[in-house]
């Protein structure tokens, strides 16, 4: 290690272990007020061996020099020559004023920084104010100017409104000679808005001095009316047309909102218009259609009768386009025009006939009551005398029948022969023989009758041939 007029100075330098090796070692020392050196190599390593070392190439030198100078300035005079500024208005924001020369201290109302010069029109307010810039020193300055801040206008969009959707609103502003509205309306001019929007208006006066007012527009909504569905009715029925969505309601045709009444045939559109606690109206159209009924006529040829008992219908009605028969005995038929039936009822007893019309919406109906009696007893009715002489009258031998379906009759002569036979009611015995004429005298007939309503009889007699 080096020392210096016994002062140890730097770091302790430790050899290489290997022999033949050459490392530099330098230590800088700062010679301060000493005006000599006295240079020393000290062993620092002096508890063991290996201190052994060699010196080559011993140098001492002085490695810095300084220097000092003084430089005498000579200042111009200062100018604070300030630049002027133009009008601004109130809320102009703030400026910065400028001079010919910085370094200087800006003074004066509205002045918020004097080493920038900045100036808030929102702190001096309107008027016209004195801007002082002052450099000091020997060689200083100083100047004033004016700078003008004019007020702003006051702009007045008008009281809020409230419409109902569909209907025109005028927004007239005032407050200044130059007046805008936002939303690209026109003051005084009437616009129909479509939503609840908040317009600004912007005047601006003769100094382009600019105040902002708004106005909220509110459009309600229109009540969402329903008239109800549509109806079809017969002629007659009461109808009952109810409204809602809304809180008042007042339909056409004097009906009364929820009351029932009896409207004319044909179809009637009835308007509702209903008005909502905004005092907003909207309106609905519900039609009714009233149909007449179709008329029913029909009639019977006979009503009350003995099996098998045929009835002709005769169908005179008319306004349907289905025509329904339910004959009352299981048969039924649909017909789309009046149709004339014909039915027959074979079984004792009481039957409803039921035509039912519809034209689709209205329907109605007629009855006929049908009776079928039982039969009565057959009934027999025996001549005892006939005279076939052709002279058309009492030419022929029959028995006279009623109530009756088979018969059968034998005429027998006095020796127990049967000269003739009848066998069906309408049958006759035209006093003959195997085509010859019968002798005068008296024949003897047997009969057995069977009535329609299966009773039989019986019988015998006789009859007188005269010619």
């Amino acid at each position: 290690q080096f020392s210096i007029n016994g002062t140890n100075i730097s770091n302790p330098f430790t050899a290489p272990a290997a022999t033949g090796v050459w490392d530099e070692f330098y230590a800088v020392w700062n010679s301060g007020v000493s005006t000599s050196a006295t240079i020393c190599i000290v062993n620092q390593n002096t508890s063991a061996g290996g201190n052994d070392f060699g010196l080559d190439d011993i140098f001492f030198a002085n490695i810095c020099s300084s220097t000092e100078s003084v430089t005498i300035t000579v200042n111009p005079p200062a100018d604070a020559t300030i630049t002027p500024q133009s009008p601004i208005c109130e809320d102009n924001g703030t400026i910065t004023f400028s001079a010919a020369q910085s370094g200087g201290t800006w003074s004066g109302t509205g002045i918020t920084n004097t080493s920038t010069g900045t100036f808030d029109p929102s702190v001096s307010g309107a008027g016209t104010f004195d801007i002082t810039y002052t450099i000091p020193g020997s060689c200083g300055d100083q100047d004033m100017v004016q700078i003008l801040v004019n007020a702003l206008p006051t702009a007045d969009a008008g009281a809020d409104q409230v419409i109902c959707a569909g209907e025109q609103v005028t927004l007239v502003g005032s407050g200044a000679t130059t007046l805008a509205w936002s939303n690209s309306v026109q003051d005084g001019v009437a616009f129909t808005p479509s939503s609840t929007v908040t317009y600004t208006l912007t005047a601006t006066d003769g100094n382009g001095c600019v105040d902002q007012d708004q106005v909220t527009v509110t459009v309600n909504p229109l009540p969402n009316v329903n008239a109800g569905l549509d109806q079809t009715v017969c002629d007659g029925a009461n109808v009952t047309l109810s409204a809602s969505g809304a809180t008042s309601y007042t339909w056409s045709n004097g009906v009364v909102d929820g009351q029932s009444f009896t409207p004319t045939p044909g179809t009637t559109t009835y308007t509702v218009s209903g008005t909502d606690a905004n005092g907003c109206v909207n309106s609905d159209d519900v039609d009714v259609n009233v149909f007449t009924y179709p008329v029913v006529d029909v009639n019977a040829d006979v009503q009350v009768g003995y099996p098998t008992l045929q009835v002709n219908f005769n169908d005179l009605s008319s306004g349907g386009d289905t025509y329904f028969w339910d004959f009352g005995n299981g048969q039924t038929g649909v017909v789309s025009v009046p149709t004339n039936q014909t039915m027959s009822y074979g079984s004792v007893g009481t039957y409803t006939m039921e035509l039912t019309i519809s034209n689709g919406s209205c329907q109605v109906s007629d009855t006929i009551m049908i009776t079928v009696i039982p039969f009565p007893a057959p009934l027999i009715h025996v001549p005892n005398i006939f005279t076939p002489n052709q002279d058309g009258s009492n030419d022929e031998f029959f028995i006279d029948t009623e109530f009756v379906s088979e018969l059968n009759v034998l005429i027998i002569n006095r020796w127990g022969n049967t000269v003739a036979e009848i066998t069906t009611p309408q049958g006759v015995w035209d006093g003959t023989i195997n085509g010859n004429a019968a002798d005068d005298g008296v024949y003897f007939f047997r009969y057995e009758a069977t009535g329609l309503n299966g009773d039989v009889l019986t019988g015998h007699g006789n009859i007188t041939l005269v010619r």
